[in-house]
């Protein structure tokens, strides 16, 4: 089993694990399968009666501080990162939280609007979260961003765990998290 694929499921055994009754975690397909599903995480609750849910894209990537890594680069049939963040944007229920989770190595988990990322690479609006982190298209459509420093982002020891950093970025609120 690749990193990625352990990463999407400690994500989302964490969130099942640390969250209570009235929230669910699923992993979708596996990883560079892109047969099954549009996101790697699914994340379930209830909110005011009312069920929600967030489809994420999870990228665990290896680089330097302040050195750029591609994050999304599309699979083996030829698409690009953007088509794939397309896929994603536009495959998942519009009633859905749509996000990236982005866990480099000893940095908190940098959690993205898959959405507003996919509007901000096509120039249609500005997304300072991607500007804070260099999120830009390659000459090849794919998308790269710039490892954070720890002048610019927490650690990932003195910040959030990846699980709930990720729950409370895509809307899950806090009181349902152990």
């Amino acid at each position: 089993m690749g990193k990625g694929r352990t990463f999407e499921l400690t994500l989302s055994n964490n969130i099942s694990d640390n969250t209570n009754n009235s929230i669910d975690s699923t992993t979708s397909g596996y990883s560079g399968n892109s047969s099954s599903g549009v996101a790697d995480v699914i994340i379930l609750w209830e909110s005011q009666g009312c069920g929600k849910a967030a489809y994420v894209e999870a990228k665990k990537r290896g680089g330097s501080a302040g050195n750029r890594t591609i994050m999304m680069n599309g699979s083996s049939d030829g698409d690009t990162g953007l088509d794939e963040l397309r896929t994603l944007v536009h495959g998942s229920p519009d009633w859905a939280t749509v996000a990236i989770a982005l866990s480099w190595p000893h940095r908190e988990l940098v959690t993205l609007d898959a959405e507003k990322l996919l509007s901000h690479l096509e120039g249609k609006t500005t997304y300072p979260a991607a500007d804070r982190h260099g999120a830009r298209l390659t000459d090849a459509e794919n998308i790269s961003m710039v490892m954070p420093t720890l002048d610019d982002w927490e650690s990932a020891t003195a910040g959030e765990d990846d699980w709930r950093k990720l729950c409370v970025d895509v809307g899950v609120p806090e009181y349902k998290l152990r």
